[in-house]
């Protein structure tokens, strides 16, 4: 396997491209404020296989770490890497995962069902289909679905704050946390509960051209997870943020492919 590396012009973040014999390849990215950053992790369902490369967790954990990864995100569904009935019965089964993946020089970042101190997930959608205010929504109807999405998920708050846990809300278009605004809102309905945090992902937000730079300054202390990921957007005559249904303006793109200046996100980020 040998190694490339080169700049995006774009975004001008550095990548290494690691090409096996058989054409296949691996990359990530480099960049001097990613120094204070940890990682950087990936997540392991996708690469999950019969065959003996990625059969199980300590050959997948030995892979991750030999293409320079820190840490792995674990699917708690494929029992060739972990068992959550048994993770939760037995401390010593628990003891013996983590071991496996430190013995790689891995750390377990995630579970898929989050079992950490952090967990991510989505808000829900009561009132997002109203969110247009064409046709008139009646008088109070978003203070109304704001206080049931918090009725709702309070208790739930109140269970991870228990175990020291918080809930990073993915900021996501379709969902009732889609901005900074919905997300002040929530967090409000919510009685400011100390659990509530953000999910930060800049590519959702290029799709809905929000400035994402400005966004980690108003919300430096909720951001408590990020996803890398980049988009572009490219208004036409014909299509903007709501259109398309086939030729989309907005666009997810391969990273650094894309407009989202991670050199910029990573600086803010580290601070």
């Amino acid at each position: 396997m040998y190694g490339l590396t080169f700049k995006s012009v774009k975004s001008k973040v550095l990548t290494n491209i690691f090409i096996r014999k058989d054409g296949s390849y691996d990359f990530r990215f480099i960049t001097d404020n990613m120094r204070t950053i940890k990682g950087p992790a990936i997540f392991l369902t996708q690469f999950l296989d019969d065959a003996e490369l990625f059969d199980n967790l300590n050959n997948i954990c030995h892979w991750a770490s030999e293409l320079g990864y820190k840490g792995v995100q674990i699917p708690t569904w494929d029992s060739r890497c972990f068992d959550l009935e048994k993770a939760a019965d037995c401390k010593v089964y628990a003891e013996e995962v983590k071991g496996i993946a430190e013995s790689n020089g891995i750390q377990i970042t995630e579970l898929s069902t989050h079992l950490l101190y952090l967990h991510a997930t989505f808000s829900g959608a009561l009132v997002w289909p109203f969110m247009y205010p064409w046709p008139q929504r009646p008088a109070g109807l978003a203070e109304k679905g704001f206080g049931e999405l918090a009725k709702r998920w309070v208790p739930i708050l109140d269970i991870f704050d228990d175990h020291g846990i918080d809930l990073c809300y993915e900021i996501h278009s379709g969902e009732d946390l889609h901005d900074g605004i919905t997300f002040e809102r929530f967090h409000e309905s919510t009685g400011k509960h100390n659990r509530v945090k953000m999910l930060f992902d800049p590519s959702h937000f290029v799709l809905q051209q929000l400035d994402y730079l400005a966004m980690i300054d108003h919300y430096y202390e909720f951001i408590k997870m990020f996803h890398v990921k980049d988009a572009e957007y490219n208004p036409t005559g014909k299509s903007g943020v709501y259109g398309g249904w086939g030729d989309r303006p907005g666009r997810f793109r391969s990273l650094g492919d894309g407009q989202v200046d991670f050199m910029g996100v990573f600086s803010k980020i580290s601070q």
